[in-house]
C-alpha cells in the first residue's frame, strides 16, 4: 500500500508544470473557445465561476435529476407492467450496481484521490488511461453477463432472465462510462458539466419509456436498451466535448493500472463485500419467495431512494472533496470535516426519513397500485437505514484517504456475514420485512465499527 508521501512523490516524477490554459479541465471550454462572443465567453466564465463556488448545491442538483430518473423508470415498468418484471428489472440493476461498484474501486475512486497531485499534462494522459481502463473493464462485464444469460437459458429454457441479461450485455458498456464520466466530473468539483450531461440522459430515457409503454413494448428488456441509448448519448457528447482533455498514450496505461491498484485492490475488495451485502437481498427474496417478492422490494426500495438526492448528491461532493482537504491541509482538517459533514449529512436526510417513517407504506401503495399495499414496516426500516448510511459514509471515503481501504474491507465482512446468517433466516420468515430489518440491523453494527475505525486511523496518521 502506498503512503501519501510515495503518492506524491509519484505525482512529482511525472508532472510537467506547464498549464497552458487550454489545458485546464473546464467543463464548458469546448463551448468558450469555439465562439468568438465576448460576451458569450464572459456569461461561460460568470457560470463557471459560480459553479465553482456552488458546487455541492450542484451536486444535490445532479443526483436529484439521476434519482428522479431511476425513480421514474422503476414508477413507469411498476404502473405498465407486472410484477415479474419490475422484479427482472431489479435484478439487473443489481448487476448494473456491482458492476458500477467494481468500475470505481478500481478506476474512479484512485482517479479521484491521485489526480489533486498531479500536473495537467499528466492528468491528461492519466485522465485518458482511466478511460481506457473503463473500457476494458466494461468488456469484460460484457463477456461475464453473456456467459451467465447462456448458461441460465441452457438450464432453464423458460426463465424469463436470460432475456434481460442479453439485453443488459449489450448497453452496459455504455452504462458504466456514462457512470466513469460523472465520476471524473465529481472528482474536480465540475458539476456543471455532470448535470448537463445527465439532463440529456434524463429526456431521452424517460421519453423513450413512455414511447414503449405507450405502444405496449415496454419490457424488462426494452428497458435497458432505452438506458444504453441514453448513456450512449450522453458518452458521445461528453467525448466530443472534452477530446482537447485526454491525452492517449498506450505506453503508460499499464503504469498507471498498476499505481491504480495499489490502492484499487483493496478499495475493489471492500466494495465487492459491501455491494453483496446491499445487492444479494434481491436474490435472495427471488430465491425464497419468487421475482414477484422482489418486484416488491424494488417498489418499496425505489420510494425510499427519495432520499437518494441528498445522499448520493453530496455523496460524489464529499468523497473528493476528503481528498481534495487531506492533500491540501493535512489529517487534521480531514477528521473535523468528515466528522461535521456526517452530522450534516443524517440532519438534512433526518425529514426525509421522518416523512418515510409516518407515510411510506402509503406512498408505496399510492405510486405502484394497491398490490403493493401493506409494506409500511418494510418501508420504515429502509428510512432508518437512510440514516446509518449517510452517517457512515464521509468515514469510509476518509479511510480510503488514509489508505486504510483494508480497513474497510473488514467492516464490510461483518456485514456480509450478518448477511448469510442472521439475514438469510430474517427473509426466510419475514420476506421484503426481514430483509429489509437484516439490511438495517448490518448497517447499525457496522456504523459504530467504521466510526472507531476512522478514529483510530486519524491518530495513527497524525503521529506518523
Amino acid at each position: 500500500m502506498h503512503t501519501r508521501g510515495e503518492m506524491l512523490s509519484w505525482g512529482k516524477i511525472r508532472m510537467h508544470t506547464i498549464q497552458e490554459p487550454s489545458e485546464r479541465l473546464d467543463p464548458i471550454a469546448s463551448i468558450r473557445h469555439s465562439t468568438e462572443s465576448p460576451k458569450l465567453s464572459q456569461l461561460w466564465e460568470k457560470l463557471s465561476a459560480i459553479a465553482t463556488r456552488h458546487a455541492g448545491f450542484l451536486a444535490l442538483g445532479d443526483q436529484g435529476v439521476v434519482s428522479a430518473t431511476n425513480f421514474a423508470t422503476g414508477l413507469i415498468i411498476g404502473r405498465f407492467c407486472s410484477k415479474e418484471e419490475l422484479g427482472l428489472y431489479m435484478l439487473g440493476w443489481t448487476l448494473v450496481i456491482i458492476a458500477t461498484e467494481i468500475s470505481a474501486a478500481l478506476i474512479t475512486t484512485p482517479y479521484t484521490v491521485f489526480s489533486p497531485a498531479l500536473g495537467q499534462l499528466h492528468l491528461r494522459r492519466y485522465r485518458a488511461s482511466m478511460l481506457a481502463h473503463q473500457c476494458i473493464l466494461s468488456g469484460l462485464f460484457v463477456a461475464l453477463i453473456i456467459v451467465a444469460a447462456t448458461a441460465t437459458s441452457w438450464l432453464d429454457t423458460a426463465n424469463p432472465l436470460p432475456k434481460v441479461l442479453w439485453s443488459l450485455a449489450g448497453v452496459i458498456l455504455f452504462i458504466l462510462v456514462r457512470d466513469f464520466i460523472r465520476r471524473v466530473c465529481f472528482a474536480h468539483l465540475k458539476m456543471l458539466e455532470a448535470i448537463a450531461l445527465d439532463c440529456l440522459s434524463c429526456v431521452f430515457q424517460i421519453g423513450g419509456l413512455l414511447l414503449l409503454a405507450g405502444s405496449g413494448y415496454l419490457s424488462a428488456s426494452s428497458t435497458y436498451f432505452v438506458l444504453g441509448g441514453a448513456s450512449a448519448l450522453a458518452c458521445i457528447t461528453w467525448i466530443v466535448r472534452n477530446k482537447k482533455s485526454l491525452s492517449l498514450e498506450a505506453r503508460s496505461w499499464f503504469t498507471d493500472a498498476q499505481h491504480s491498484w495499489s490502492l484499487g485492490r483493496w478499495i475493489l475488495a471492500s466494495g465487492l463485500v459491501w455491494a453483496g451485502a446491499m445487492y444479494l437481498y434481491p436474490w435472495i427474496l427471488a430465491l425464497f419467495h419468487g421475482t414477484a417478492s422482489t418486484g416488491t422490494w424494488a417498489a418499496c426500495y425505489s420510494v425510499v431512494a427519495l432520499g437518494n438526492p441528498v445522499l448520493l448528491g453530496f455523496g460524489n461532493y464529499i468523497g473528493p472533496k476528503v481528498a481534495n482537504i487531506y492533500a491540501a491541509h493535512g489529517v487534521a482538517d480531514m477528521r473535523r470535516y468528515v466528522y461535521r459533514t456526517s452530522v450534516g449529512f443524517a440532519l438534512l436526510l433526518l425529514p426525509v426519513s421522518l416523512a418515510l417513517l409516518g407515510w411510506g407504506g402509503v406512498l408505496v401503495a399510492k405510486m405502484y397500485g394497491g398490490a403493493y399495499a401493506g409494506n409500511s414496516i418494510a418501508v420504515s426500516l429502509l428510512a432508518i437505514n437512510l440514516l446509518l448510511s449517510a452517517l457512515a459514509f464521509p468515514c469510509s471515503r476518509g479511510l480510503f484517504v488514509l489508505r486504510l481501504a483494508k480497513v474497510d474491507l473488514v467492516v464490510n465482512l461483518i456485514a456480509i456475514a450478518l448477511l448469510f446468517t442472521v439475514g438469510l433466516q430474517l427473509v426466510r420468515w419475514y420476506s421484503v420485512t426481514g430483509a429489509a430489518l437484516a439490511l438495517t440491523l448490518s448497517n447499525a453494527a457496522t456504523l459504530g465499527i467504521r466510526i472507531l475505525a476512522f478514529s483510530r486511523g486519524v491518530r495513527a496518521a497524525a503521529a506518523a
